[in-house]
């Protein structure tokens, strides 16, 4: 416990001074952010990560943390919160990240899309209904004012890509929500 307070406290002094490092250093700290992902099973120490990688993500300045570690990070921050953490308050505030990222698609990166979308899968299938009520209104905003010939194009879409991520879900389910 002591320990995670100390890397917490750590990381909270370091957030902001990410940019000034030089190259290896940042190397040095990405790779040991990425370990800490990897190994911890700590749920507290797991959401404050995620709240650092929200804000580097989110942060309107890209001068934090290079676009390429910022996808890496991503990436296995969503294998690691989504395999380890559900129903945990980190599982939540990832979901929450995810929404917030998809939410604003014009300054999206679409490599980061993409590593997300196992977690926006994720957020479809959530317990909370208020989040997943969030989550189905992006999936469903393209769709909105279609026909049911778009609309059911976009299901069709949508059950043959990235099976993987929706087969255990009601993806059947989702796929009427969209026609409706």
């Amino acid at each position: 416990m002591i320990v995670s307070e100390s890397v917490k406290q750590l990381f909270q002094m370091l957030k902001h001074v990410v940019k000034d490092f030089e190259q290896a250093d940042r190397k040095l700290f990405v790779q040991t952010f990425l370990y800490l992902i990897d190994k911890t099973d700590d749920a507290t120490l797991m959401k404050h990560l995620t709240e650092l990688v929200t804000h580097w993500v989110l942060s309107k300045s890209n001068t934090c943390i290079p676009n390429k570690d910022k996808v890496t990070i991503v990436g296995r921050l969503c294998v690691a919160v989504v395999r380890r953490f559900k129903g945990t308050a980190a599982y939540t505030s990832f979901l929450q990240f995810v929404h917030d990222y998809y939410s604003d698609r014009q300054t999206a990166n679409q490599d980061i899309l993409q590593r997300l979308e196992p977690a926006f899968h994720a957020g479809l299938q959530s317990p909370n209904d208020e989040l997943r009520e969030k989550f189905f209104r992006i999936f469903d905003a393209p769709n909105r004012n279609t026909d049911i010939f778009l609309r059911l194009d976009a299901c069709m879409a949508m059950s043959v890509a990235r099976w993987e991520h929706v087969k255990d879900g009601t993806w059947v389910k989702d796929c009427v929500d969209v026609m409706l």
